[in-house]
């Protein structure tokens, strides 16, 4: 749950009740005192290093690259908030996948010749 709280941003952080993962709050909550820091600077810092060391992000999610001849599905094409990630139509990448298609099955036909 996120919420505006006096220009702040207030997060909930869920984590499994099990002793490695209280063991690993307990650490982190005494690195924070130690270091005279506040449990969210100390988050603010790990996300950062985090995102410093892993931007962009996974790579898979760019199916593109190695499946060019394919077309992307819904889901990838479009976000509820209307941002479209492809500018085709979803007809125009219908007729440009069948085109393939067909251009694939006469290469394997040709192949079997």
């Amino acid at each position: 749950m996120t919420r505006m709280v006096k220009g702040f941003i207030r997060t909930a952080v869920t984590y499994e009740d099990t002793p490695e993962w209280q063991s690993l709050w307990k650490a982190a909550r005494m690195m924070a005192l130690k270091d005279g820091w506040s449990m969210s600077k100390l988050v603010r810092e790990a996300l950062t290093e985090y995102i410093k060391r892993h931007d962009p992000g996974n790579p898979q999610l760019a199916l593109v690259h190695w499946t060019e001849d394919a077309p992307m599905p819904e889901t990838l094409r479009t976000k509820k908030s209307g941002y479209t990630y492809f500018p085709k139509q979803p007809s125009e990448l219908f007729e440009e996948a069948v085109a393939r298609l067909n251009e694939r099955a006469k290469r394997l036909d040709a192949e079997k010749k």
